[in-house]
């Protein structure tokens, strides 16, 4: 949805011409859950959850280390959440630009504990609805606000072990073990296919 004025515009056929080979255009988030999945944090798990929690949240569902079909993309971060009595999107409550505007700061300047377990409970909620949704065998957390500064991932498994009672136990939870190159082994993993 960020590259809109891109849409309908020949892109793919530019880019051929001008590097003389062939191209293939791939959403960001599901080239790094295909990273994951087949180099990282995923490898050996069927089907992947792949979230990133960044600027947005954006993500893909991946299987048997391919990106699923799907009509229109996936956008995990424009679920609709019930939260403190109010309709929003997980993207609202746990991106980078959510957690700057409700507290004035830049989130790496944030050390307050209490804040970060606060929005790990946040996101375990939009958590609940992927994994109710896709049935993953694991979730994958990458981005911005997985880094050493940021969400505790340990407290999103927590929170998540509170409120999804449906299935006998959460699908695994992890951080990125690829970081900001999940994406280059994504591309990696889709030229090899």
């Amino acid at each position: 949805l960020n590259l809109r004025g891109w849409s309908k515009k020949p892109l793919a056929k530019e880019l051929k011409k001008i590097f003389g080979a062939p191209v293939l255009l791939e959403n960001d988030a599901g080239l790094a859950g295909l990273g994951e999945a087949v180099y990282g944090a995923g490898k050996g798990k069927k089907i992947v959850a792949y979230l990133t929690i960044s600027t947005g949240v954006g993500g893909a569902r991946i299987v048997d280390e391919k990106i699923d079909k799907n009509a229109f993309g996936f956008e995990p971060g424009h679920q609709i959440v019930f939260l403190n009595k109010k309709f929003t999107t997980l993207e609202n409550i746990a991106s980078g630009t959510a957690i700057e505007k409700k507290y004035g700061k830049k989130p790496f300047e944030i050390f307050d504990a209490k804040i970060w377990d606060n929005v790990a409970k946040d996101l375990a909620y939009g958590l609940h609805n992927v994994a109710v949704l896709w049935s993953p065998d694991i979730i994958i957390l990458g981005g911005s606000m997985m880094k050493k500064i940021g969400i505790p991932v340990e407290r999103v498994k927590f929170h998540l072990s509170k409120i999804l009672k449906i299935f006998p136990k959460s699908p695994l939870i992890k951080k990125s073990k690829l970081g900001d190159l999940a994406g280059l082994y994504g591309a990696l993993a889709r030229l090899k296919s």
